[in-house]
């Protein structure tokens, strides 16, 4: 099994209009690597966004997050079993 690791500096990428944009390029990352954990730094996830992370790959990947008060400002840390 691979395990990987990754700063995503945030939910978003940058002038990124659509929000699950760097969440699609993540969930290609570890579908082309055969990762099997990917560990996030700076995940920035709210419980709101790990739903919707969830109903958009659910069927392919789990994400596990801290989602403190300020996960959607700074912070937080994630775990993604493919």
């Amino acid at each position: 099994m691979l395990v990987a690791s990754l700063n995503t500096r945030g939910y978003k990428s940058q002038g990124d209009s659509d929000e699950n944009t760097k969440w699609q390029r993540l969930h290609q990352l570890l579908r082309n690597e055969a990762i099997g954990v990917l560990a996030i730094q700076e995940a920035h996830l709210s419980d709101e966004r790990v739903d919707t992370l969830h109903r958009l790959y659910g069927r392919r990947i789990k994400v596990l997050a801290s989602a403190g008060p300020e996960a959607t400002r700074s912070l937080g840390v994630a775990f993604v079993l493919n």
